[in-house]
């Protein structure tokens, strides 16, 4: 399950939002937070990304392993998945945080 959030940019198109839901990746991201993701620019090595796996839609790390790219969260115990299985959608250019 998740939620995106309509973004509209100048700079690139077809910019979306991506609303975290996990604490999956603390403290980098906090449930609420909101990864700002661009479609067109390709993931690198140490990049957060938004990627889908079936139904399901997750923030993740992007790091090269052995085998190829890997995505991976940041806490304890979390094993990576190969990016091949999943379908990343795009690269995080920016977070945004309410502290209401």
């Amino acid at each position: 399950m998740y939620d995106e959030v309509v973004y509209s940019d100048t700079r690139a198109r077809n910019m979306f939002g991506y609303r975290v839901e996990g604490d999956e990746m603390r403290p980098f991201f906090r449930k609420g937070d909101i990864a700002i993701v661009n479609p067109n620019l390709e993931p690198r090595h140490g990049d957060y990304v938004v990627a889908r796996k079936g139904s399901a839609c997750m923030l993740r790390l992007y790091v090269e392993g052995e085998g190829g790219p890997l995505l991976a969260s940041t806490a304890p115990g979390e094993t990576p998945i190969p990016a091949r299985t999943a379908m990343v959608l795009g690269r995080v250019v920016e977070r945004r945080r309410s502290y209401r």
